[in-house]
């Protein structure tokens, strides 16, 4: 009996020894975070100074406009992280040029466009949120914080207007095929500004750019030579 009592305090104690040893070198360990990696990613390069550490993830959308025409660029930052998004969309802060923010939009989508209309002063936002364009108004205080409760705007009809005249123009019906609308890349571009691109039979090597300012502009034409295309 004292023999199994004897046993046990043996055991016990070996056991406390390794918790403290483990305990010793744990201490000697350089403490690792999530910080590590993030702190040696560069900056972007953009001219609004003392940036919020949250506004310089390399996978963020961002775009400038001047939204109240005071000649002074407003900035958009379109983040991707999980953070700031989910199954709705992410959620979009803009700027002034001294860094403030000015406003929040939750739940968008690129593309975010410039409309030529105004509300107090500032142009009108359309945003793509809720399986729509919607277009947000400036209450003189901000924009909507929820674009999927703004208004819906039909922006396809336009865009259906621009496609029936590139099809009809003469360099797409001599062997044009496959004719497509290119949504804006950038933030805040201005929503006026049309792109298409088709194939062309005569050219397999390159893409036919289309390009025009309003539904009624004139059509600018610009040949771009496809992904690989220079490696065959």
């Amino acid at each position: 009996m004292n023999k199994s009592y004897l046993l046990y305090g043996l055991f016990g104690l070996s056991a406390i020894l390794y918790v403290i040893y483990m305990i010793d070198e744990s201490l000697d360990r350089p403490l690792e975070t999530h910080l590590t990696e993030s702190s040696d990613k560069p900056l972007n390069s953009s001219p609004f100074l003392n940036e919020p550490t949250h506004l310089i993830e390399q996978s963020d959308l961002e775009g400038y406009a001047d939204l109240n025409q005071d000649k002074k660029s407003e900035r958009m930052v379109l983040k991707q992280d999980k953070e700031f998004c989910g199954s709705g969309g992410c959620t979009a802060f803009l700027y002034n040029e001294n860094n403030q923010q000015i406003a929040r939009i939750t739940l968008v989508r690129p593309p975010v466009l410039v409309a030529q209309s105004r509300s107090h002063g500032w142009q009108d936002l359309i945003v793509w949120s809720q399986g729509a364009y919607r277009l947000l108004k400036h209450d003189g205080q901000s924009y909507p914080l929820n674009p999927s409760l703004a208004p819906k705007i039909d922006r396809d009809t336009s865009i259906q207007k621009v496609f029936k005249r590139i099809e009809a123009t003469e360099i797409y019906i001599q062997d044009g095929h496959s004719l497509r609308y290119v949504e804006p890349k950038n933030l805040l571009a201005p929503a006026e500004h049309y792109e298409f691109i088709f194939d062309h039979y005569g050219d397999p090597f390159f893409l036919y750019q289309m390009t025009t300012s309003g539904t009624e502009g004139q059509i600018q034409f610009e040949l771009i030579p496809k992904p690989g295309a220079q490696e065959l």
